[in-house]
């Protein structure tokens, strides 16, 4: 199951972090995605010294610094940039702004940073970040609303969204701005319905299959040999979904990805 970020989830896995350590383990792995954790792992290796530990999906620039052997995933920023620029490819629009539904989260504001750079490069107005509540639609396209400062159905706007689940709000929104473009972080089935009513333009797939399966074996090969690989980071994306899925890739995935066919 996907659990979205909330900060008694991270105190959780602080405690776990200490009890593993304090255990002798060998190797872990953990998505750095709050310095709740980040403190947790920086005293484990005080604790256990000898353990090998790598990052996943978020927190890359605090794997360097923890002096982590590894991080699998995307570099946020970097990804945000990409979003951007794939935006302004697919539509023509010349403002813009990044939805973020949990500002205090690093991981969505990098992605609006690296945004915001991409809308400056392309010569689009970047109107910033848009705190918004995801749970309450009325909120959320209130705040829109007033960020804008328009009516009508925002031809020449385009939106980002950060994280997947402000997906149905933002469908709400576009009911009543219908020339509004969209992109989001993340796919899911509803991303998947939105390609295909135009809805969105893109899904970002990370690929957090991969994100959980890599690190056993790199890990256990670090454990093993004392070998790891030069590169620190070890990119899972952005992918780019602007289809759903065919046939075979849905019941590859449904299937936990054995050797599947490359369509």
């Amino acid at each position: 199951d996907r659990f979205e970020p909330r900060e008694d989830l991270f105190v959780q896995m602080a405690s776990k972090i200490h009890n593993l350590c304090e255990s002798s383990i060998d190797g872990l792995f953990v998505t750095l995605v709050d310095d709740v954790v980040v403190d947790a792992i920086r005293n484990c290796t005080k604790l256990n010294p000898g353990i090998q530990i790598m990052s996943i999906n978020a927190g890359y620039e605090q794997s360097k610094e923890l002096n982590l052997i590894h991080h699998v995933g995307m570099l946020e920023k970097d990804a945000g940039f990409e979003a951007g620029k794939m935006m302004a490819k697919m539509a023509t629009f010349d403002k813009a702004l990044c939805l973020n539904h949990m500002p205090w989260l690093n991981v969505l504001s990098e992605r609006c940073d690296g945004f915001g750079q991409a809308m400056n490069e392309s010569g689009i107005a970047y109107l910033g970040q848009v705190v918004v509540n995801e749970a309450d639609t009325s909120l959320y396209v209130s705040a829109v609303e007033s960020a804008v400062g328009e009516s009508g159905d925002w031809n020449g706007y385009g939106i980002l969204l950060p994280g997947l689940a402000q997906l149905p709000a933002a469908l709400d929104l576009k009911k009543l701005h219908t020339n509004v473009v969209m992109g989001s972080f993340d796919t899911d089935s509803f991303l998947h319905e939105s390609l295909l009513t135009g809805g969105m333009l893109f899904g970002i797939d990370q690929q957090p299959y991969l994100q959980g399966y890599s690190p056993i074996a790199i890990l256990t090969n670090a454990i093993t040999t004392k070998q790891t690989f030069l590169d620190h980071s070890m990119k899972s994306g952005p992918k780019f979904v602007i289809a759903p899925p065919t046939d075979g890739e849905a019941a590859c995935r449904d299937r936990e990805f054995p050797v599947c066919s490359g369509d």
